[in-house]
């Protein structure tokens, strides 16, 4: 999910919201996440999950899809299309490099990881840094040290 994050963020810091589809950017960035993760999913197991939330946020009863309908076929469409985007924008550019391994080795090394609240809070700055732009304009290094510091002033007077 968070790889997903990255590459939409990365999409609309390029491209224009006028002229993209958020849904099918969206569609488009977890299918792409999950290839570059190595841990592909089914084109037809997201179009059924984005149906479904679709169905639910419209407040319409969710049916499934017809396997052979012409929703499949146009939300399908979308996907390749959207990915076949946000490959182009980005330059083919999508190595994504997450912060939480940097953070479980420097918990690591300052000897933290069992302590009661600073893995969670730093976790916790960590996810929240996914949802700004700070994941794209700073190097994971970086924002790892900076929620580092942010969680140690936090937590010193616990």
């Amino acid at each position: 999910m968070a790889t997903a994050q990255v590459l939409f963020q990365r999409f609309f810091y390029v491209a224009s919201l006028r002229k993209f589809s958020i849904r099918d950017i969206g569609m488009g960035s977890l299918f792409l996440a999950s290839k570059v993760q190595e841990s592909p999913c089914k084109i037809r197991d997201l179009i059924n999950v984005y149906h479904y939330l679709i169905q639910r946020y419209r407040n319409l009863p969710v049916e499934p899809l017809e396997y052979f309908g012409s929703e499949v076929y146009e939300m399908k469409e979308a996907l390749t299309v959207a990915e076949m985007q946000i490959l182009k924008k980005l330059g083919f550019n999508v190595h994504v490099q997450l912060p939480y391994g940097l953070m479980v080795n420097y918990l690591k090394v300052l000897e933290l990881t069992e302590h009661e609240t600073i893995p969670q809070k730093a976790w916790g700055y960590l996810n929240d840094a996914h949802i700004t732009n700070k994941c794209l304009c700073m190097l994971p290094t970086a924002n790892h040290c900076m929620r580092s510091d942010l969680v140690s002033c936090t937590s010193s007077s616990s």
